[in-house]
């Protein structure tokens, strides 16, 4: 019966660990914060931006499962100019030469379908394999953020195509002389959550919006917010 209990154990961590959970992100208009589009009314899609969390390591058992899922996003999306795919590192604490493969793979396959590869929120650790499996190759670095909020900015009004007119509003851009210094330095000194602890509050914080929403609130937390990003 032990023996049987733990073999049921293991397969389930196999499974859990094989197949983890994914969510697409979408964003609360007036704040720097990201919630699970299914789950929060108030996450809305922002305009040709795909952004996706991935709640595990990323290692040879899952690798496979996050590029089909990341692929599969872009191109079931019910958006038409979708150019830019940001994946939420920060529950990532670990990835193997074979997660760094794949990630390789997904930004050509991204290239592909004219769609950047951004991540944000890397950790430490995490930065450093990406560096030694050579993502960080063709200025692959310059596409490592400090935080979600960041990349979304960078991706609308610093990426490939013009922001709508709708989007150039409630998403404004940064002073474009610190835009470069909100992406991750190679040589920057980090907490456990890969925030850099080099740059100040005034490099890390781009884009504030006086948010009256705390990040902690629930995720099923109740508000109106403009609609004129495309849910």
């Amino acid at each position: 019966g032990i023996i049987i209990a733990l073999a049921a154990n293991f397969a389930v961590i196999i499974i859990r660990t094989s197949r983890p959970s994914i969510q697409l992100l979408g964003w609360i208009p007036g704040t720097e914060i990201y919630r699970d589009e299914e789950r929060v009314e108030d996450a809305f899609e922002i305009e040709g931006v795909i952004i996706m969390r991935f709640n595990a390591s990323l290692y040879f058992s899952n690798a496979r499962f996050l590029q089909d899922r990341a692929l599969a996003a872009v191109r079931n999306s019910d958006q038409d100019n979708v150019h830019s795919f940001i994946l939420d590192c920060n529950p990532i604490n670990d990835v193997d030469t074979a997660g760094v493969k794949m990630l390789l793979e997904l930004r050509r396959d991204l290239k592909k379908e004219n769609v950047t590869l951004y991540l944000a929120v890397c950790k430490a650790a995490v930065r450093d394999v990406l560096k030694r499996g050579g993502f960080y190759e063709d200025e692959g670095s310059k596409y490592l953020f400090v935080s979600l909020h960041d990349a979304v900015i960078f991706a609308v009004h610093g990426g490939p195509r013009q922001p709508s007119p709708e989007q150039a509003e409630v998403l404004p851009p940064e002073n474009n002389d610190d835009r470069d210094r909100t992406t991750v330095d190679d040589n920057d000194t980090s907490d456990s959550r890969g925030y850099s602890m080099a740059l100040t509050d005034a490099d890390v914080a781009i884009s504030m919006m006086n948010a009256n929403v705390d990040s902690d609130d629930d995720d099923d937390e109740d508000g109106s917010h403009d609609s004129r990003v495309r849910r």
